[in-house]
């Protein structure tokens, strides 16, 4: 009897090496300098984020992030099999020591991203959108079936892109400041929406 052992739904994380690509330097420059604020999903951090309406890469002209990011969300598109994104808006985070992110997901976005200028010791950590179908099973080894969350380390360079619907949040920071620039999309469904920023 022949066994088929299929890896079916899985859900695409993808990660991007831009260290070569992006002035570090100045973006955390223009990061420092973005009109940051409290914001609740933060712990002793601040953000530029503002309802949702904020393009941070547009605004401070941060143009080679954002070619950058254009081309792999570009990537990531092709390789999950769905129409081309856009960015609709993105935002500086920076959070200083014992601070975190709490655990959120993105509505009315298809896919959300991070990237680090700077290394950090606090994770990114993404939760398997399929445990809470699991409800009785009672896990023994932790394989792509049973993996409950992805620890991501924010390295310099690095840009994470996932589906915006994943939970996720972040470990509590050392005492180094943790800068991160995030963003959102839409496809061409939503053009009139892209126009508009």
């Amino acid at each position: 009897m022949k066994s088929e052992f299929l890896h079916v739904f899985p859900t695409l994380v993808a990660s991007f090496d831009l260290s070569d690509e992006v002035d570090n330097d100045m973006l955390i420059k223009k990061m420092e300098m973005a009109g940051n604020l409290d914001h609740g999903l933060l712990e002793n951090g601040v953000s530029s984020y503002v309802n949702g309406e904020d393009c941070f890469l547009t605004r401070l002209a941060v143009k080679d992030l954002k070619k950058s990011i254009e081309y792999y969300l570009n990537e990531y598109c092709l390789q999950g099999g769905i129409a081309p994104n856009y960015i609709i808006n993105s935002w500086a985070n920076i959070v200083s020591d014992k601070g975190f992110v709490r655990r959120h997901r993105h509505e009315k976005s298809i896919l959300s991203g991070a990237y680090y200028p700077v290394d950090s010791d606090s994770c990114l950590l993404l939760e398997n959108p399929n445990t809470v179908f699991h409800m009785t099973q009672t896990n023994v080894n932790d394989t792509i079936y049973t993996r409950q969350q992805l620890r991501i380390m924010p390295t310099a360079g690095k840009l994470v892109i996932w589906p915006s619907y994943i939970y996720h949040q972040t470990e509590i920071n050392s005492n180094v400041k943790r800068y991160t620039i995030s963003f959102n999309t839409l496809d061409d469904s939503y053009k009139d929406a892209i126009n508009r920023r």
